[in-house]
């Protein structure tokens, strides 16, 4: 059984807290535990914007950012002396864990042994070192997992038999102890995620089959005749931030797929967006969701 850890913050500690600049949303989130506890002054990228005078002005110890910041703000803040740290974006959960594992590192340096001894408990093996982890959240491996809850056959080259019908009460028998759920994260305007993603890896850790996988690598395109085709066991969606029509969820509209997920052996899980766009950084959230919503 392996685990992810998360680091939380620790409370009252009586060094001057690190003023740290957050250029990416996702990392706000992230770096607020942190604030909350006091171990840094977090200035979120929503609040400044990537202003670079209130950043100057707030004079930061350090300065986070990801690959996709703009490489001329970089330069920028590199020119006026500020140290700057561009965090990877995973594709995977132990990339994911090396990456908070460094964060942490980051912010909590200037803590002394005694302050640094709040922030840690059990964790992976991979920080047995430090033992660094705010909580653990357990990976499934495949072994664990039992049979998918909608099953399906298919042909030798991965197509789907053409006898099967395209509702899951038509589908075969493969409940044997080899079988794997199958799992599709349908986006907006027809994508999803192929192999090299941090979701391909995230399905493979709870046991699951990326059916996008069989579309190729990184943001695959999967149409909704894909998915009636390949009926998929578990479908997990953004919740939509509007109610009103657009053409990128049109889709996920269609009276097709509405029937489709509307069977009761099919699993939605519908994640918000704080999640689904910021996989990497709330990765324990996004696999307690995951696994609470398919028990």
């Amino acid at each position: 059984m392996a685990t992810l850890p998360v680091f939380a913050a620790a409370a009252n500690t009586s060094v001057t807290p690190l003023r740290v600049v957050s250029l990416n949303y996702c990392l706000d989130d992230q770096l607020q535990p942190y604030a909350d506890q006091g171990v840094i002054t977090l200035y979120p990228s929503r609040d400044h914007g990537a202003r670079f005078e209130p950043i100057l002005q707030f004079a930061p110890d350090l300065v986070l950012a990801t690959p996709f910041t703009a490489h001329y703000r970089l330069r920028a803040f590199e020119q006026a002396h500020l140290e700057v740290v561009v965090l990877e974006e995973p594709n995977s959960v132990g990339q994911a864990a090396e990456v908070a594992f460094a964060l942490h590192e980051l912010v909590t340096a200037h803590l002394g042994a005694d302050d640094r001894e709040g922030i840690t408990s059990g964790g992976d093996d991979a920080f047995s070192a430090n033992n660094h982890a705010g909580f653990d959240v357990e990976l499934r491996e495949p072994s664990d997992v039992g049979a998918p809850l909608v099953n399906d056959t298919f042909m030798a080259d991965g197509a789907l038999s053409s006898e099967k019908a395209l509702s899951p009460s038509g589908a075969a028998d493969l409940s044997g102890p080899n079988s794997k759920p199958t799992a599709l994260f349908y986006l907006a305007n027809q994508w999803s995620f192929g192999t090299d993603t941090l979701w391909h890896d995230v399905t493979e850790h709870l046991g699951w089959t990326n059916l996008a996988a069989q579309q190729g690598s990184g943001l695959v395109s999967v149409s909704l005749e894909h998915l009636l085709l390949w009926q998929p066991d578990i479908v997990v969606m953004e919740v939509a931030e509007q109610s009103s029509p657009d053409l990128a969820h049109v889709n996920l509209r269609h009276p097709s797929f509405q029937r489709y997920i509307a069977h009761e052996q099919v699993q939605v899980v519908q994640l918000p967006r704080a999640l689904s766009g910021c996989m990497a950084q709330q990765l324990p959230d996004v696999l307690n969701r995951l696994r609470e919503a398919t028990l």
